[in-house]
């Protein structure tokens, strides 16, 4: 009995929609609304109980409440249903014709009611999947409406979680089938792999802990200074341009003619290299790279503030040193986030992770001031991000 009055609301709801123009329609939204959220509760309980028939009935139902403006029913709900229906001849039928540009159009209109209705279906198609598989392979379809259905229904259940893979399939239908008419809506689901070239961009911060030899060991106190790195690495090679910036007290006066730089005074070191370093160890887990380059260094006072008038700012100016040098570090990160690369927008490959570097600089302080010959050890920490370029296509 209760069938019975679902068929006759459904097809009074069909003759009062005909009776109306679309300027009525959309004079009333609020009736357009609510007619839909009323037979998507309808539709929701035709369907918990497994009767096909008002289930297809009112899935025409909100078909035909859908206008430019409301939807009655997502593409996604839809397709499921027909599924859950064995309907593949509807669902071929809107599939073969609908793609990002159809797919944009119904991102414009306004959705149907939050309900959960889409839960219910998800949720049952989801667990008679196996069932519907077979379905698809003993059905009246040829091979490659089996292969696009099957393919369909494991990205709308979201079971196609390797993308990679997922790519790969679609890839093999578009060239087994080049002129099917099921690549237009496949396009609109392939899913973007990034490809990585052989070139990368990195960027790496340290906390530097830095010892100093003969005469500088005896004139300064250990460094502590911030080093940056911005890196371009090309099969293996590694181009690095690195800055260091930090400071000590120093450990001496240290004297040039009638001036002195007073012990504990503090001084600022700042050096600015270029470096090239070729991987020996480059894995999922690890790389290890040494480097050989150049830099140049300023050691100095530093500046006094105004308050400082009362001092001979003279000695600034003659303890002023800039030098240049040559470097060797060997670098090693540890990769700790690289899995997930595509969600930062990186090819995979790409990764983040700590860094550890130990240097050796050749400094030349010692042509303007004796009591500064020696070369600087350091030892750096820190983290580091590389991506990969995505490759041409």
């Amino acid at each position: 009995m209760k069938t019975n009055y679902a068929f006759l609301f459904f097809f009074v709801l069909l003759f009062d929609l005909s009776a109306q123009t679309d300027s009525i329609l959309f004079a009333q939204p609020l009736r357009v609304t609510q007619r839909i959220s009323q037979a998507r509760l309808s539709l929701r309980e035709a369907f918990l109980k497994a009767d096909h028939a008002e289930t297809g009935l009112w899935i025409e139902a909100l078909n035909g409440l859908e206008n430019d403006t409301y939807s009655g029913l997502n593409w996604d709900e839809r397709w499921l249903l027909y599924y859950w229906a064995d309907n593949f001849g509807a669902l071929l039928a809107e599939a073969s014709v609908f793609g990002a540009n159809e797919r944009a159009a119904q991102a414009y209109k306004q959705s149907p009611p939050s309900d959960s209705l889409f839960e219910f279906i998800d949720a049952t198609v989801y667990e008679q999947r196996f069932v519907i598989f077979q379905k698809i392979q003993q059905g009246f379809l040829n091979a490659e409406e089996k292969a696009f259905t099957s393919m369909l229904l494991e990205y709308l259940l979201r079971l196609n979680k390797n993308e990679e893979d997922f790519s790969t399939r679609l890839e093999a239908f578009g060239t087994t089938y080049p002129t099917s008419k099921f690549n237009y809506f496949l396009k609109s689901i392939k899913p973007r792999i990034l490809v990585p070239a052989n070139k990368g961009f990195g960027f790496s911060g340290h906390f530097i802990s830095g010892n100093w030899s003969r005469e500088l060991e005896r004139s300064l106190n250990p460094l502590f200074a911030a080093q940056f790195d911005l890196y371009y690495w090309v099969d293996r090679w590694n181009v690095s341009a690195s800055t260091i910036l930090g400071g000590q007290k120093l450990a001496r006066d240290i004297f040039d003619g009638s001036y002195t730089w007073p012990k504990k005074d503090q001084s600022n070191y700042f050096s600015f290299g270029l470096e090239f370093g070729y991987d020996l160890i480059n894995n999922d887990k690890v790389r290890l790279f040494p480097a050989i380059g150049g830099a140049f260094a300023t050691l100095k006072p530093v500046s006094p503030g105004e308050d400082a008038s009362d001092l001979d700012l003279d000695i600034y100016d003659n303890f002023s040193f800039l030098e240049a040098h040559l470097t060797a570090s060997v670098t090693a990160d540890a990769k700790l986030f690289g899995k997930n690369a595509a969600d930062w927008g990186a090819p995979k490959g790409s990764y983040h992770g700590v860094r550890l570097r130990v240097g050796y600089n050749w400094l030349n302080f010692k042509s303007q001031n004796y009591l500064l010959a020696g070369n600087m050890f350091y030892i750096a920490v820190g983290y580091n991000l590389f991506a990969f370029k995505e490759a041409k296509k």
